[in-house]
């Protein structure tokens, strides 16, 4: 088989793409919608990485919101286990955990996800600030509300980072 790759006489076509490649992104983003529209979801044209899908009536019963291969769906509990039947007959998808009151932190993106009192909030896990800190040597420092000097700025405000202390910078600070 390996010899028959490397003959310059046959045109290979994929029939799948494949993760890693250059096109794979766009390929599966267009995979992506023409499954959601085939199954009444509607790409916003604000923001094409954004469906939203109508109930019978024509309200708005669910957003679904797409990054790269991630995808956050907000919809009533009661239409969770249809949409998830739904996409599970058309492509492979690992679900996670469900955002809901009581639920406690949940991941998705890097950030931290909660419902308290039907309020949703967000977060950075305090992991990643905790090794920050310690990187720094600031592990053990006092918070404060304005990390900067707000009065007599000294005059050696103006002296520029050295090459090292500037990477730091931009490595804690992104």
């Amino acid at each position: 088989m390996t010899e028959r790759l490397h003959d310059k006489t046959r045109i290979w076509v994929a029939l799948k793409a494949l993760y890693g490649l250059r096109q794979a992104p766009r390929l599966f983003q267009e995979h992506l919608a023409a499954v959601a529209e085939r199954h009444g979801w509607v790409r916003c044209k604000s923001d094409p990485m954004v469906f939203r899908h109508r109930s019978k009536t024509g309200a708005t019963d669910a957003l679904m919101s797409v990054f790269a291969d991630d995808l956050l769906i907000i919809c009533a509990t009661r239409l969770v286990n249809a949409i998830q039947h739904t996409l599970d007959g058309e492509m492979k998808v690992v679900w996670g955990q469900s955002l809901e009151e009581g639920a406690g932190w949940i991941r998705y993106l890097g950030k931290e996800w909660i419902v308290r009192d039907g309020i949703y909030a967000v977060r950075v896990p305090p992991s990643y600030w905790r090794e920050l800190l310690d990187e720094v040597g600031l592990i053990d420092c006092r918070a404060v509300t304005t990390p900067a000097e707000t009065a007599n700025a000294s005059q050696d405000d103006d002296v520029p980072l050295s090459i090292a202390d500037h990477k730091l910078y931009r490595h804690i600070i992104g």
